[in-house]
């Protein structure tokens, strides 16, 4: 219905797939990279017009969608840097993909707090 590529949760449901947050959103938000054909029943759809997120995984776009929403995170900045590093550390996120979609980002907050994350990661 949606497509596989490009799709990841948003919102509150990002932030829960990292386990950063005990927050349960009424309805399970994804942001879809590309057009939106349809929506789903208890879905909220938000739609991404970066092209770049298309090779990401479910986690990576996660990510990108707790960066650009940090205050979905319950317990702040060191908890985010140590579950995106756990992530990369078991193959499951790659920061090097995600650097080449981050470009693409219309948010230039989402770019910066990137680039930190990729900093504190790497510390």
């Amino acid at each position: 219905m949606l497509g596989v590529e490009g799709i990841g949760p948003a919102g509150y449901s990002a932030a829960r797939a990292f386990g950063l947050t005990t927050q349960v959103p009424a309805k399970v938000e994804l942001a879809v990279s590309g057009p939106l054909k349809q929506g789903i029943d208890g879905v909220k759809l938000h739609k991404r017009n970066n092209g770049r997120r298309r090779g990401l995984s479910f986690l990576e776009i996660a990510l990108l969608e707790v960066l650009r929403e940090p205050s979905t995170v319950e317990s702040g900045w060191d908890s985010l840097v140590s579950a995106a590093r756990n992530a990369v550390d078991k193959g499951e996120v790659r920061l090097g993909r995600i650097a080449e979609a981050v470009p693409g980002e219309s948010s230039p907050a989402v770019r910066t707090r990137f680039e930190h994350l990729a900093e504190s990661i790497a510390a």
